[in-house]
Order: structure tokens, then sequence, then C-alpha cells
């Protein structure tokens, strides 16, 4: 198993967050050891125009010195169970207000391992959303590029909605999910997607959704996935 954290691990990059975010991390050490985790950063993650504490807490939480975001290195890749992850980072530019992609980088990386079973991880949604707002400024150029190297899913957050699409010929999944602690309402975005890959492609999924009155997540399948 991989746990993908697609960023906005803190709010505006507050430490009690990371220091919640390790706590429960380490209780699910079982399920999820260092090596299983994967992460890219997202808006909340930039604290005062740096993201030092987010390569703090992502060397902590899989102590891979992979895993780290500078101006020169928006795009991370790495291997787990045969799967090449490209883990992005859309705000390099240090911009909260938007996400963009670093296009040159990705498609390198992307070039790179030509023929490798390939997963990208961003933190903006390539697509709006009625409820979580804009998309990524290069949104269609990112679709475009990950769709033309087969990869076998893009796998986003920041727009608290799970949506989930499949394009192109091979195809790409397109997949969003919530947030794990939403303080609005409890139930309205507070949900994660599990994901099974089978043949380098999408097998299946499901949204699970905390339910208040119930006290938990409860599943459901996403039809679009391995129809």
């Amino acid at each position: 198993s991989v746990l993908a954290i697609s960023g906005d691990v803190s709010n505006r990059g507050a430490q009690n967050g990371y220091v919640e975010a390790r706590r429960s991390l380490g209780q699910a050490s079982a399920m999820f050891p260092p090596a299983s985790i994967i992460m890219c950063p997202g808006n909340h993650d930039i604290v005062s125009g740096s993201f030092d504490a987010f390569n703090r807490f992502a060397f902590e939480v899989t102590n891979d010195p992979h895993q780290k975001w500078t101006e020169r290195t928006p795009v991370a890749t790495v291997m787990r169970h045969g799967y090449r992850f490209v883990l992005v980072n859309s705000y390099f530019k240090r911009d909260h207000s938007r996400g963009s992609i670093p296009l040159e980088h990705l498609r390198g990386a992307l070039a790179a391992h030509a023929g490798d079973p390939t997963i990208v991880l961003v933190h903006d949604s390539p697509i709006s959303s009625s409820y979580g707002g804009q998309s990524l400024i290069d949104g269609y150029d990112f679709l475009d590029l990950v769709s033309r190297a087969g990869a076998v899913a893009a796998v986003h957050g920041h727009v608290h909605s799970d949506q989930a699409l499949l394009i192109g010929t091979k195809p790409t999944l397109v997949s969003g999910a919530g947030s794990l602690a939403f303080p609005p309402d409890p139930n309205m975005n507070n949900h994660f997607s599990v994901y099974k890959f089978r043949s380098a492609r999408a097998s299946e999924g499901y949204s699970f959704r905390y339910h208040a009155n119930r006290g938990a997540f409860l599943p459901t399948k996403m039809e679009s996935i391995g129809a």
C-alpha cells in the first residue's frame, strides 16, 4: 500500500498542524511505515515564502531525502511497488493564490521513465469545481501532458471534492480527494479516496466520506473506475 498526501498538511503553515499530522501518522505506522508514504506540498504549506517547514515534515515521516522541494527541484520521482510516482509542487512559484505546473520539469520526469507505470501526485485540481473553485493555471497543458505520457493516474487534492474521470486512450484516471478535517461541516468534505491498480491501470476506486452521525468513514464505490 501507498499513502499519498496531496498537500495542505497544516492550515497556513501552523506548526501545530504538522505536530498533529506526525502524531496521526505515527499511530498508523503499522499500516503505513515511512517507506510507504509519499507527498507533495500545497498552498497552505508555504510559510513565509518557504517550503522549509514542509520539507522537515516530509523527511521526518518518510525518511526520504528525494521528497524535498526547492526553487530548482519542483518535481520529485520515487519508485514504490513497481510504480513510478512523480510528485509535483504546483506552488513552486510561491504564490498562495493560484497553482501552476513546472511543465518542463514534469515533461522531463515523464520522458526519463517512459514505459514505467506512472502515477502523478499534485495538490491542485486541473479542472475547476463548483465548490472548490479555480483550477491550475495550466490545467489543460497538464492533462494533455500526463495523458500523452500514458500515466496511469493523476491524483490531486485542493478542491475538497472526490471528482473522478478517465481521459485519453490508455485511459488516465484523474481523481481528487477532500480534507480529513475540514472545519465548516464535519460531513461536507471530510473524506479520502482509496484506489486499486492492476495491470498498470486503475481497477477500483472508493470514496470514504465521514458521517458524523455514525462516527465513521463509509465507502462509496466510484462507478467510473474499472468499468
